[in-house]
């Protein structure tokens, strides 16, 4: 997720063994132009961290050259990101916007698997969905991401996973990898039912990385504020040594809000608008529950 699933916040949920991570969406066209902030910041992955690479753009064939390109740095887990609604991503053709453009999807992963790179999809739902999981068992692609929302959607609504269901029940050579409305174990647990291969967390885990490990080891984790505050004191330490204090105690904000989502708001405000570091961290020392 873009601004959230940086280097920092990998470190943090690398704790409770995620199965694989992404960093943040490459943006195809910048990284044709070696920026230094995609190939060194959003692109950068710690020695014991399994983490691929998720591009998104709207020219096929910078698509197919940056692909080769990643693959020939020694990235794996590639990843086409056909999934986002976020109108910055969709003004510019990218995201959601290409499912409506199969042909050329089937041009560019075909050619990619003749130069024996197999890139992964996440799509959402569209007048499309049975091409791509058609599509991805003829090129036997690692696996197939679906949230059942379209792109119409956004994020409105609930995610329909009685289309997850549907294909699941589908022969298939690849993987269904089901995205969308997984907040809780329970929420899991219900598609879980279904003949999927596993599930990708995103909104889920922005302040519950905790989720990860509920998931794989099947039970609820009860966690305390304290342990909460901890780890976002942590998480701002990381953010600090990676991007400076300044930059750090405005990003940490988006998480606070999630975190601390019983205050009022007026101790909200008071912790978001501190940008003196020692200050704000004895802020969120000091939260207490209602």
């Amino acid at each position: 997720m873009s601004g959230y699933t940086d280097f920092s916040y990998r470190q943090i949920m690398k704790k409770f063994g995620p199965d694989l991570m992404y960093t943040e969406m490459v943006n195809s066209n910048l990284l044709s132009q070696k920026n230094s902030n995609t190939l060194e910041k959003i692109m950068r992955i710690s020695n014991d961290e399994n983490t691929g690479i998720q591009l998104f753009g709207s020219d096929i064939e910078n698509l197919y050259n940056n692909f080769i390109y990643l693959n020939e740095l020694g990235y794996h887990d590639l990843l086409l990101n056909m999934g986002c609604p976020q109108p910055k991503i969709l003004k510019n053709g990218s995201g959601a916007n290409m499912l409506e453009r199969y042909d050329e999807i089937q041009y560019l992963l075909s050619s990619l698997k003749e130069k024996n790179i197999s890139v992964s999809i996440k799509i959402r739902d569209s007048i499309n969905t049975m091409k791509y999981f058609n599509l991805a068992n003829k090129l036997n692609i690692p696996y197939l991401c679906l949230h059942p929302r379209t792109k119409e959607q956004g994020f409105n609504g609930f995610a329909n996973h009685n289309i997850t269901k549907k294909l699941s029940s589908l022969d298939r050579n690849f993987k269904l990898i089901a995205n969308g409305d997984i907040f809780s174990l329970e929420d899991y647990r219900k598609i879980s039912k279904y003949n999927i291969d596993g599930v990708m967390l995103a909104r889920g885990i922005i302040s519950n990385p905790y989720l990860i490990k509920e998931i794989k080891e099947d039970k609820k984790i009860i966690r305390s504020l304290e342990e909460d505050k901890n780890l976002i004191i942590e998480h701002i330490n990381l953010l600090v040594e990676d991007k400076g204090e300044k930059k750090a105690l405005l990003e940490i904000n988006k998480f606070l809000i999630e975190y601390f989502k019983f205050l009022n708001k007026e101790d909200m405000k008071s912790i978001l608008v501190e940008k003196d570091y020692n200050r704000k961290i004895k802020l969120i020392k000091e939260v207490k529950l209602p």
